[in-house]
């Protein structure tokens, strides 16, 4: 959640980040400073696919209830206490969304939104998702 810098030493040019704890899921995790150069050059990669999917009789056993309470925790802030759009610039939810793809979307991010797939469990992102579609 901090900005990165930008500067120059010796005629290179870098991108310094800081890295920390993940303060919405309550994990925390070790602080690190990432340094990268600006001087090389990146090969295309593959388009992304789903990294989390969800049988249908998984979906079955959603807990919307215990959903909230994840979602009160990481969502409130951005998407707002009823998925109307938040303080923090979320959107609000539509209609029509699908469990398949509110999944995919609190599990890999989207645009501004991170991915929280190595922050909550298989079972939170199931039952967030199930509550977010409760809000819709």
């Amino acid at each position: 959640n901090a900005p990165v810098t930008v500067f120059e030493h010796r005629g290179r040019q870098y991108v310094a980040a800081y890295s920390a704890g993940n303060l919405f899921a309550g994990s925390p995790r070790g602080d690190s400073v990432w340094l990268f150069g600006l001087d090389g050059g990146l090969e295309p990669v593959e388009p992304a696919s789903s990294l989390m999917t969800m049988p249908a009789e998984l979906a079955e056993d959603a807990d919307a209830v215990g959903g909230r309470t994840v979602y009160d925790a990481a969502c409130t802030f951005c998407h707002g206490e009823r998925g109307q759009g938040g303080h923090g610039g979320g959107p609000a939810f539509r209609d029509a969304l699908t469990l398949g793809a509110v999944v995919q979307v609190v599990s890999e991010g989207r645009n501004d939104m991170p991915a929280f797939g190595g922050a909550l469990t298989p079972d939170q992102i199931r039952d967030v998702s199930a509550y977010v579609l409760e809000l819709q």
